[in-house]
């Protein structure tokens, strides 16, 4: 799926383990409480601006250049994850866990506190 626009989406139980969201458009997206599944889920690229994903499973996710800019990741699982050239300005990465995450050149202003 290629830039798939899904903006202020919010359903449940959705499972996008393992598949490829390439430049996919989630802004604004509220997926908080949705039981998102995003593990090892290609979204390099992905705009997803202002996205609640609270709780999310984004482990072994590729986020590479993918446009997080305030997005509440609060409590989600980002291990192993790949955030190269991510821009996550004004990110929420309060206790979110962040083991192996490669953030390398990612760009950042990010609470974490």
């Amino acid at each position: 799926m290629q830039h798939l626009w899904l903006p202020f989406f919010g359903v449940g139980g959705v499972d996008f383990s393992f598949a490829c969201l390439k430049n996919v458009n989630f802004s604004g997206a509220n997926l908080h409480f949705v039981r998102f599944q995003f593990s090892g889920a290609n979204l390099c690229g992905a705009l997803l601006t202002r996205a609640d994903l609270q709780m999310a499973n984004l482990s072994y996710c590729c986020l590479e250049g993918a446009n997080l800019e305030g997005a509440n990741l609060e409590g989600a699982n980002l291990k192993g994850a790949v955030l190269y050239n991510a821009k996550l300005n004004g990110a929420n990465l309060r206790r979110a866990c962040l083991d192996s995450v490669n953030l390398e050149n990612a760009v950042s202003n990010i609470n974490l506190m």
